[in-house]
């Protein structure tokens, strides 16, 4: 086998004034990306819509003490918590949870959501609604815990 001949080599210098040159642009280059990087990103304006969203989210309010007094009168022991939801469409969710202890839940529920909880719209009705949701939830726990 014949060996291929290599090619010759041709030796190219650069000059001092094209090395500066290119130097220079490098330079440039270089602080042009910098300034960019530590340049302060403007936000996008939020969309009308955007802040309609926002603004529909549900708020946790505080709860009248009265409400969570008649709640832990009436249940007792078996009541862990109340919470009082507040959706924007209006209204007043309460809730109660149930002590596990207490709870008439099946199993596989409370394994998975790990709480009881009861939950009632009260409309216009106030402490009233309470107290008569209470007493039935009593009912209803005192039913499971003869059995």
């Amino acid at each position: 086998m014949a060996q291929k001949p290599k090619a010759e080599v041709k030796q190219e210098f650069v000059t001092v004034a094209d090395f500066n040159k290119l130097t220079s642009v490098i330079e440039t280059l270089v602080n042009t990306v910098t300034e960019l990087k530590n340049k302060p990103v403007a936000t996008v304006a939020e969309t009308k819509e955007e802040v309609e969203i926002k603004k529909a989210k549900h708020d946790n309010a505080p709860m009248p003490e009265s409400w969570d007094e008649a709640a832990r009168e009436i249940l007792g022991e078996m009541l862990d918590h109340t919470e009082l939801l507040q959706p924007k469409g209006g209204g007043n969710l309460f809730t109660i949870v149930i002590k596990p202890e207490f709870s008439n839940a099946p199993k596989d529920y409370l394994e998975m959501r790990k709480f009881d909880r009861r939950t009632v719209e009260l409309g216009n009705e106030g402490i009233s609604k309470v107290e008569s949701f209470c007493k039935l939830v009593r009912s209803n726990l005192k039913r499971f815990q003869q059995k």
